[in-house]
């Protein structure tokens, strides 16, 4: 919805006073549940949240240990390479077609007429390397343990971009470089975008309170900050937790009605004092960016972002996936996903993109082309539990790594930067089971080991 500068957000729906036992899932922290309440866990949990892996053994790695009084005392910055001067194209890509969505949500703006898709992925010199990686993610096709596209880049020259498997099995569309996949939770980078953005314009300070910008704000939201916000230390209740998220996950929603399900329920924290992953900050968040820039979400991404950096496949997921175009969703092979409107996830997860469009993305974040020098110091500076603003941001060794995953029905994606050695993995699949951030590493290893 689009708002006029001037207006404050009213919110709309009756709030409700359940509370809800909280289960946090995330990769990269150990703990344990019993199979049985990892099951009921996967079936509620979260749209945007990165989810446990499919399989019951690999489940204790994969299930979060309960969330602490996390380090958010005083950051470590982390030293980023210096920009590099902003280039004028993305080396050897040419720009991806404009596809036409089904209206998603009634902030979504809809992008250009769609022209023709190529027929095939552009073909790259042969390469050694990419042959190595070609093979392994032809393997993993073969063991039934991935479909979808996979970008590996370093130094700026592609080594591999490919699409493997089915978009659409029933209709024998194969995935290609081009193809679009639901984002999920690595939406929540471009929510963080555009917040320093607005900060770098003035129009507002990631260390404002949030009522600042929502009228009728909730008195025990005052305390919470924009930085809460995006470092996931605001206390708010994860929505996508609440048991009745399930019934509602194909039903199309107003963002007030989103921020209703959770504005009446207490903090599970005090704001700034515990990490805990969720998405309903990053729905905040995108209301505060409608505020306060008068723009709807999906507009403001659109011409701060997608449009400038020739991301033309790249905006709000469509309701229904386009034959061609999109990449349509499987629980697993062979079974199609239910429908998940993106309106209920907003700013946590709505977005849609290809791996070219997300290396177009990665390549500028090494410039100054969308943001200054300090705003970027910002974003990947790790906060609580190695948290930016939208990203982890972790060292292992001589490799600082700066990621996200994400998951939701039918979805599985990771994008990893190496920004110190310039690699950069992006792996989409329109397969949940896939271990999107685990085939990742694995391509990591295979080009460090190559000279």
């Amino acid at each position: 919805m689009a708002v006029s500068l001037h207006r404050r957000i009213s919110f709309s729906g009756a709030p409700t006073n359940r509370e809800e036992t909280k289960i946090v899932f995330h990769k990269h922290w150990p703990g344990r549940l019993t199979v049985a309440i990892l099951l009921h866990a996967l079936l509620v949990l979260g749209a945007c949240a990165p989810a446990p892996q499919a399989a019951l053994q690999h489940a204790k790695r994969w299930v979060d240990q309960p969330v602490i009084a996390a380090a958010v005392n005083q950051p470590q910055p982390v030293q980023l390479p210096p920009p590099r001067p902003t280039p004028t194209a993305v080396p050897t890509l040419t720009p991806s077609p404009i596809p036409t969505p089904s209206p998603a949500s009634p902030t979504a703006t809809p992008l250009p007429t769609a022209t023709p898709l190529p027929t095939a992925t552009p073909v790259l010199p042969p390469n050694p390397l990419a042959d190595q990686l070609d093979a392994y993610l032809s393997r993993m096709v073969q063991a039934g343990r991935f479909q979808g596209s996979v970008l590996v880049a370093r130094n700026g020259t592609i080594l591999l971009s490919k699409g493997y498997g089915w978009a659409n099995r029933a209709q024998q569309v194969p995935n290609t470089s081009q193809t679009r996949f639901r984002l999920a939770s690595v939406s929540k980078q471009f929510t963080a975008m555009a917040i320093m953005h607005l900060q770098a314009q003035g129009k507002l300070s990631v260390h404002d309170s949030i009522c600042d910008y929502l009228a009728n704000c909730p008195a025990h939201w005052r305390p919470i900050t924009i930085h809460h916000l995006l470092t996931h230390t605001s206390g708010l209740p994860n929505y996508t937790d609440f048991p009745s998220f399930g019934a509602t996950r194909t039903v199309q929603t107003t963002p007030g009605e989103l921020v209703a399900r959770f504005r009446q329920r207490r903090l599970l924290s005090q704001p700034g004092k515990v990490f805990q992953y969720e998405n309903s900050d990053y729905v905040v968040l995108a209301l505060l960016i409608e505020q306060v820039s008068g723009q709807s979400y999906a507009d403001l991404l659109r011409d701060v972002i997608f449009a400038p950096l020739g991301m033309n496949a790249s905006g709000i997921a469509p309701s229904t996936p386009e034959l061609r175009v999109d990449a349509l969703g499987y629980r697993r092979l062979g079974q199609a996903s239910p429908p998940l409107d993106p309106s209920t996830l907003y700013g946590c997860g709505s977005l849609a993109s290809t791996v070219e469009d997300l290396y177009r993305w990665s390549e500028a974040l090494s410039t100054d082309r969308l943001l200054p020098a300090a705003e970027l110091q910002q974003i990947f500076t790790p906060y609580a539990r190695s948290y930016g603003y939208g990203w982890f941001i972790e060292r292992s060794g001589d490799r600082l790594r700066i990621g996200h995953p994400g998951r939701i029905d039918g979805f599985s994606t990771s994008i990893a930067r190496y920004p110190e050695q310039g690699v950069t993995v992006i792996v989409l699949s329109n397969l949940w089971s896939v271990d999107a951030d685990g085939i990742s590493a694995r391509l990591v290893d295979l080009v460090f080991k190559h000279p």
